[in-house]
């Protein structure tokens, strides 16, 4: 066994004789990755959408430091929080996820995040780098038709969905306007409107919307203004048989939405209170 403090020692190249050709190379090309396996594409939760890289050590010796950087090629669909996240250790066959938190802008398009991750593998005494192939974000809203129901049906078929959340910080716009622009958009999307409420005095307003897609998937949304005078915030809910497509209904109501700028910087994160 080398001495304990060659291991951490850089690797050198070998020296050949002159004319002599190697018959295999000494050591695998660096981007093949024969130490390690990473995996790695978009997840969404409730009202989080994030890029998780999956890594996993393929050999018998720990590997240093693991390191991801992540990009978004496609500005308009969202950007990254955390664009960078770390392991100080991976031990031999011991599996990771490393994270990186998306901020979605509700557009519809495609993008592609482009990923780095870097490593140091104690087996070939050195430090790899591996450009990865980054996973696709794609958002779009199949088409639907409008699906009557009342609430307590609503209140049925919602419950074995999942449900994506959307809530605004303090507007600077009326809530009786805000109810109705969000409102028109989700009929917009030909969904049906169930019978809405409004509080006028301290403005309160509620309506539920049902549909489904031309392939038979359920679309349930509500829409939540509350305010007074010239402020107010919202509370946005779409009801679908998988996270994706209910972010998928909350860009295609907000993709066009009026006051777009000021809706869009003042959506919360989950877990965060006021944006700054």
């Amino acid at each position: 066994m080398p001495p304990f403090f060659d291991l951490f020692r850089r690797a050198r190249p070998t020296r050949y004789p002159p004319g002599y050709v190697p018959t295999r190379p000494v050591r695998p090309p660096a981007d093949v990755g024969v130490n390690v396996k990473i995996l790695g594409g978009f997840q969404f939760e409730a009202g989080r959408i994030f890029y998780r890289l999956q890594v996993r050590n393929l050999s018998e010796d720990p590997l240093g430091k693991v390191e991801a950087e992540v990009s978004f090629a496609g500005d308009e669909l969202g950007e990254f929080i955390k664009s960078k996240n770390s392991l100080p250790m991976l031990d031999p066959s011991q599996v990771a996820n490393l994270d990186c938190d998306f901020r979605p802008f509700y557009r519809l398009g495609t993008g592609r995040a482009v990923v780095k991750a870097g490593y140091f593998d104690f087996s070939a005494r050195m430090r790899e780098e591996l450009p990865l192939s980054g996973g696709e974000l794609k958002v779009f809203f199949r088409k639907s038709n409008p699906k009557p129901m009342d609430e307590d049906a609503f209140r049925i078929a919602s419950s074995g969905l999942r449900r994506w959340e959307v809530e605004s910080d303090i507007l600077p716009i009326p809530p009786k306007e805000l109810f109705d622009e969000l409102t028109q958009r989700a009929l917009g999307m030909n969904l049906h409107g169930l019978k809405p409420y409004e509080a006028p005095l301290l403005y309160r307003g509620i309506q539920r919307f049902s549909g489904e897609t031309l392939d038979g998937r359920p679309v349930l949304g509500q829409v939540q203004v509350i305010g007074r005078d010239d402020e107010s915030k919202f509370l946005l809910y779409f009801w679908a048989e998988t996270y994706r497509e209910g972010y998928c209904a909350a860009s295609r109501m907000l993709n066009k939405v009026k006051w777009r700028e000021d809706i869009i910087n003042r959506i919360l994160l989950p877990g965060a209170g006021a944006n700054p």
